[in-house]
């Protein structure tokens, strides 16, 4: 038979015959067995079938290995999505992987890296990250010399260049759901010092949400370095933001305290000096003769005007009675006592 002359149709029933009509009962008892058919349908139309690969039938290893070499070299964009706090990072899980990464995914052909890397993380975990993409004058130092791309990392791996967006601000409380199929299998936060390569200081966190097993976290260590960095900046950067005025905003006016006249003021302050200069108010000195008798009250204090020199209160030598002695003229020692009159 010549299969490069068969329709696709005569393809389709040539292997239909061959691996799942005429196969044994037992082959078709379970839909494992049946899945190991089509799996030696699909090899046999490889090797005999497929007319694309009749030109290499005889170099197809080698043409298999140039696919796979083109394969990895081509670029491969997404975004390294971080909560609110910055402390934890949200990764994902290959369908057959035990191993967690960044969203992310390979550039179509044209196709610009941040429009690769939004389109990437929008099928893995359903979210659309353009809000949330930052843009400071701090880019890590290994981010490409476009002052005009939000902050992003870039690292090149066995000739393939993978280029993360820096996203941040979104709420841990956000539901991820993926629109692939049979390409993610789990979505989740890590917290960042749980990762390995990211901090030295042990973690205090519960086992649930710690890395239990820091081998299936290799693919991140390349960009851990830089982030820890970039994070550290972002939270100086967060921290010197100035304090919002909006006292623009108030839509009632400031409450204020009625102020006192000026001169008023003065004169309280002048009438407090003159008390205390004339010692009104002070407490007599006891002498010892009276010390069990009750001393009588303190008369009033008469008016005192600026141009009358005051009698001030003194102590007898003897321990005797207080006795008065004329003071100096206060009005003359005094020019400012003019304007005060001591009530």
């Amino acid at each position: 038979m010549t299969f490069s002359n068969l329709s696709l149709s005569e393809v389709l029933d040539d292997l239909g015959s061959r691996f799942i009509i005429n196969v044994p009962d037992e082959e078709l008892a379970s839909i494992e067995r049946i899945c190991f058919q089509i799996e030696q349908a699909h090899w046999y139309y490889e090797d005999f079938h497929c007319p694309l690969l009749h030109e290499w039938a005889e170099v197809h290893e080698k043409a298999f290995d140039d696919f796979m070499k083109y394969k990895f070299r081509v670029p491969v964009c997404g975004a390294i999505v971080i909560n609110e706090d910055l402390d934890q990072v949200l990764l994902v899980k290959g369908w057959n992987s035990r191993n967690w990464t960044f969203p992310r995914g390979k550039i179509n052909k044209g196709e610009k890296e941040l429009k690769c890397a939004v389109r990437e993380v929008m099928e893995e975990v359903g979210f659309d990250v353009t809000p949330y993409l930052v843009t400071t004058n701090h880019p890590p130092s290994n981010a490409s010399l476009d002052v005009n791309e939000p902050d992003h990392m870039e690292i090149t791996i066995k000739e393939q260049r993978l280029r993360l967006y820096i996203v941040t601000g979104v709420p841990t409380s956000t539901h991820f759901e993926t629109r692939t199929r049979k390409e993610i299998s789990q979505i989740g936060w890590h917290y960042l010092s749980d990762l390995p390569g990211f901090s030295t200081k042990k973690t205090h966190h519960d086992t649930a949400s710690s890395t239990k097993n820091k081998n299936h976290y290799y693919m991140l260590v390349p960009f851990m370095t830089g982030l820890r960095k970039w994070l550290n900046k972002r939270r100086k950067h967060l921290r010197k933001r100035p304090v919002v005025d909006d006292s623009e905003y108030d839509t009632e006016p400031p409450m204020q305290r009625a102020a006192s006249p000026p001169a008023a003021i003065a004169a309280a302050d002048a009438s407090q000096q003159l008390k205390q200069l004339l010692g009104i108010g002070a407490p007599r000195p006891s002498s010892p003769r009276d010390s069990t008798a009750t001393p009588p009250p303190p008369a009033a204090p008469p008016a005192i005007s600026a141009h009358a020199a005051p009698a001030v209160s003194t102590v007898s030598p003897d321990g005797g009675a207080p006795r008065s002695k004329p003071a100096t003229d206060a009005a003359a020692a005094h020019p400012w006592l003019g304007a005060v009159e001591l009530k």
